[in-house]
């Protein structure tokens, strides 16, 4: 069970209110939240929220506001979640929460492969994690464990390649430990530390080109 519910309800009742103020996501759109062992940790000293209610809370509100979407989760396995945009935030969450993933490992990997081995056509793709993800480049996940040649980057290209090449992606760093699972070069990612429901504002900008969209972004308060 999430330790801090009483407190979770709250911030759940407050983002059901400003998630109304953040614009529908056109197109179709997969988000998916890392519920790994890592993400046990509390947001900060002062708080008994984690990372992985956090992750889960705002994976919710991104299928709340597409209008066609496809949410998961992942940890040593990846597992799509069935959400019902009626249902509260908070009933989502908890059920994105709940999900067996099959032990406390983070491959991210496997949340590209998915979408290869099924060819599935996204607009966008977001993910919510502390990004400490198992890569054998050590170039994007920062460790460099021994997993073969697979990493959520080179699944990512794979996917540009043979499915949608102008896919965005999203990804939000929730502990800001600074390891990446995408080059800050790509220019179809945005990259954030931390996390805020006002972020999620800009998508729809940031995918209308607008020029001072990565600016703005960086200038939001987390």
């Amino acid at each position: 069970e999430p330790g801090a519910s009483k407190l979770l309800g709250a911030l759940s009742n407050a983002i059901e209110i400003s998630v109304e103020n953040i614009p529908e996501f056109k197109g179709k759109t997969f988000v998916t939240c890392d519920t790994s062992g890592s993400m046990d940790q509390n947001v900060s000293e002062k708080s008994k929220m984690t990372l992985k209610e956090i992750g889960c809370l705002f994976g919710a509100m991104v299928n709340k506001k597409s209008n066609d979407s496809i949410t998961s989760v992942f940890a040593t396995d990846h597992v799509p979640v069935n959400l019902n945009p009626r249902d509260s935030l908070f009933t989502s969450m908890k059920k994105m929460f709940k999900t067996n993933t099959n032990g406390c490992g983070t491959e991210a990997w496997k949340v590209m492969e998915y979408l290869n081995k099924n060819k599935i056509f996204v607009n966008r793709i977001i993910l919510f994690s502390d990004m400490q993800c198992y890569d054998t480049g050590g170039l994007y996940g920062g460790f460099g464990f021994s997993r073969g040649t697979r990493s959520f980057y080179e699944g990512l290209m794979k996917y540009r390649q043979n499915v949608n090449k102008d896919v965005f992606v999203y990804s939000f760093d929730l502990a800001h430990y600074g390891t990446l699972q995408i080059p800050q070069s790509d220019k179809k990612t945005c990259i954030n530390g931390g996390f805020s429901d006002k972020v999620l504002n800009f998508i729809p900008m940031f995918e209308g080109a607008n020029k001072d969209m990565l600016r703005k972004i960086e200038e939001i308060t987390i």
